[in-house]
């Protein structure tokens, strides 16, 4: 990901150096894969700067390792892709019949992981992080991921440091 002030000098610096990384590593970026985005800036800049960089223009929202990248703050449908991660990966797991301390390891070395991931870029609303953890709640004691019982230990008592 590149990031660049939307100026003739800043496009060419640019062509030069795919140019020349191109060159000295023997990797052509994607065309197909690789896209310019552009905010504020006129429609005749635009297509002059995609045709010297051989990139078509891209559109916003889009996704980039996994994550949602936009020009806004992130409403909570955005956060949906999140949840629905989570869910999905519970689902495929619960008809393994997993046990209660393989359900625990899934859950703190993968599913907590997701939603760390996505932590380190956004501020989660509280309701997500709510539902995310009613998902792997449901998941620990019931092998599903949206039981609506309680669970057989309050989950204050069970999400502490592994030093207590």
């Amino acid at each position: 990901m590149i990031f660049s002030k939307a100026s003739w000098g800043s496009m060419v610096f640019i062509k030069k150096d795919l140019d020349h990384f191109a060159e000295v590593s023997s990797l052509v970026p994607n065309s197909d894969k690789s896209h310019i985005f552009y905010g504020n800036v006129a429609i005749s800049a635009r297509r002059a700067f995609s045709g010297l960089l051989h990139m078509e223009e891209g559109e916003l929202p889009v996704r980039y390792l996994g994550l949602l990248l936009v020009s806004t703050k992130l409403g909570l449908k955005d956060f949906q892709a999140l949840i629905e991660s989570i869910m999905r990966r519970v689902k495929a797991w619960a008809p393994n019949y997993l046990s209660f301390g393989g359900r625990l390891q899934l859950i703190l070395a993968t599913l907590a992981s997701i939603q760390v991931f996505w932590c380190r870029t956004f501020i989660l609303p509280v309701s997500v992080v709510k539902k995310c953890e009613s998902i792997l709640r449901s998941f620990l004691w019931f092998g599903v991921g949206d039981a609506k019982r309680a669970g057989k230990v309050a989950w204050e008592r069970v999400c502490h440091p592994k030093q207590e």
